[in-house]
């Protein structure tokens, strides 16, 4: 990530704000890891893109000397990684209690190699598998939520939970790898990481602040990462309108659920990926999400209303609709400089 861009913690550390990244970074080598970009602490976040191992010293089996996280020291052999995160943060936090702070945690959770407390992956073992039926993946996945309840627990000893907003949110579906052993499942959702369909970019995000959010309630509205700066910064009472955000403030609809936000979403993966996925974007509309590939292979258009599990192609039989979301695609592709894939 280039240097000149202006990140969340370089806006929040401007307001007088701690800032702390933990995890996983993978933005660049170093020059560009997170203390070149607004962070006063990092912990754990340099160039890879998954750790070598989950347990301490985090080392991959097969020694690779440049293959290391060099930005987190190794504190107690065996030691989970994820809980080590935990920690790292609850520490931050302690330190940091009588002032405002800003913490980004990107576990390197749930990022393969797949690995678990044994404890945890016997305890799935002995459980009856339906639609999910690897024991490892689901210890990965419950170390998260244990530590992520950890850090909640926390901010409640220091009575910080009111004052405190906690964003959980994802970069991508699940990862399900082979189809005969997968490691996971996104049913209902249609394939997996790093494709078009809803299993590769729908994910699941949820908002708290006691006394500040409605509590249980299921916002409908989709959203998008982009989102995430400016509507930190309007409830931090900064301008959310600043020039070079591209998403929009969410604090109208999550103090308000029944807000509707009407506007289109885009995605863009100008790369060629494995054997089977081609450069494409797409555009979701309304209940319509149209797939363009940029290889010159059909289209594809689904209504996500009565078709989540993208089944029915229609774009053969809603041909009007197919040719306003490309244009619009085509514009937003234009409008915002977007590098386009070279032939493979």
């Amino acid at each position: 990530m280039p240097l000149e861009e202006v990140t969340i913690a370089e806006r929040m550390k401007s307001k007088g704000y701690a800032t702390m990244h933990v995890g996983k970074w993978h933005l660049g080598e170093e020059g560009f890891y997170p203390e070149d970009q607004g962070f006063d602490v990092n912990v754990g976040g340099n160039d890879l893109g998954q750790p070598p191992s989950y347990f301490d010293p985090y080392l991959p089996e097969k020694p690779r000397e440049f293959y290391e996280i060099t930005t987190l020291r190794p504190r107690k052999k065996g030691e989970f990684l994820t809980d080590r995160e935990g920690d790292e943060v609850v520490s931050f936090m302690n330190a940091k209690k009588d002032e405002k702070f800003f913490i980004h945690w990107a576990p390197y959770a749930v990022h393969t190699p797949i690995m678990g407390k044994p404890e945890l992956v016997e305890k799935y073992k002995q459980k009856d598998p339906g639609n999910q039926r690897n024991p490892t993946y689901a210890a990965l996945v419950e170390s998260v939520d244990q530590n992520v309840g950890k850090v909640i627990q926390e901010l409640e000893r220091l009575g910080l939970r009111e004052q405190t907003l906690v964003i959980f949110t994802s970069d991508n579906g699940g990862l399900i790898g082979n189809y005969e052993n997968p490691i996971t499942n996104n049913f209902p959702l249609k394939s997996q990481k790093g494709y078009p369909y809803e299993g590769g970019i729908r994910i699941p995000t949820i908002v708290s602040w006691p006394g500040t959010l409605p509590e249980g309630v299921i916002n409908e509205n989709p959203i998008i990462t982009m989102d995430w700066i400016p509507t930190i910064l309007d409830f931090i009472g900064d301008n959310p309108n600043q020039e070079g955000l591209e998403g929009i403030s969410l604090k109208e609809t999550l103090t308000n659920p029944q807000t509707k936000l009407e506007r289109d979403l885009f995605w863009h993966f100008p790369h060629y990926r494995l054997n089977d996925i081609v450069p494409y974007a797409i555009v979701r509309s309304g209940d319509y999400k149209l797939i363009h590939y940029f290889d010159g292979s059909e289209g594809e258009l689904y209504n996500l209303n009565y078709d989540m599990e993208e089944k029915v192609n229609v774009i053969s039989t809603r041909k009007a609709i197919a040719e306003e979301l490309q244009n619009k695609l085509e514009h937003w592709l234009v409008e915002t400089g977007a590098r386009l894939p070279v032939e493979k």
